[in-house]
């Protein structure tokens, strides 16, 4: 579902908060643009000018999602979407899959990307993802939330160790985790 896969980059791999979703009445008769598939089904029903779900779906959650779908529920890649007639169950025609976008991983990206492996890479070298994978590193390493007036300076240098540098990488940013004072020594509590 490109709706759930979006939602849960923006929140697990960005690290953004997002609204629940508004109350909201789903017509039955919501005009589809093109074929019936996956993605022109949740364009017409999430990206209806003047609706509450626009704000939010239109250039926070579905561009994330499209992207991947060139891959099935089982992971396998895929070049064309079935679509099935609603009473017989019976494949009426294959429709190419659609799995461009402009991700807006942040405000003022407008890289569009064709599929999953140029996502993936476009997430790779964006500052919003890397900082999310510092604080999960951060937190799991550490065994706590961060906190910015306190860490900022831990933060930054795992940072730097992942994406600055001739050096930069995974490994080195790990590596600098681990060889850290606070990381070495720990206090144990009553």
């Amino acid at each position: 579902n490109p709706i759930i896969r979006g939602s849960r980059i923006r929140k697990d791999y960005f690290c953004e908060n997002l609204q629940p979703p508004a109350a909201f009445n789903l017509s039955d008769t919501v005009p589809i643009v093109g074929p019936p598939t996956i993605r022109n089904i949740i364009v017409a029903n999430t990206e209806i000018p003047g609706s509450v779900c626009v704000s939010c779906h239109k250039n926070s959650i579905n561009p994330l999602g499209f992207p991947l779908e060139n891959y099935d529920s089982f992971g396998r890649y895929r070049s064309q979407e079935a679509i099935y007639d609603k009473t017989s169950g019976a494949v009426t025609q294959s429709v190419r899959v659609d799995a461009s976008s402009v991700p807006f991983v942040s405000s003022n990206d407008s890289a569009s990307v064709d599929d999953g492996v140029t996502f993936s890479q476009h997430l790779g070298n964006s500052i919003e993802y890397n900082s999310c994978f510092v604080r999960h590193y951060f937190r799991f390493s550490q065994a706590r939330v961060e906190d910015n007036a306190a860490d900022g300076c831990k933060l930054n240098h795992m940072m730097g160790s992942l994406v600055s540098g001739d050096k930069a990488s995974i490994q080195t940013m790990v590596k600098s985790v681990a060889n850290s004072p606070d990381f070495q020594t720990r206090t144990i509590s009553p």
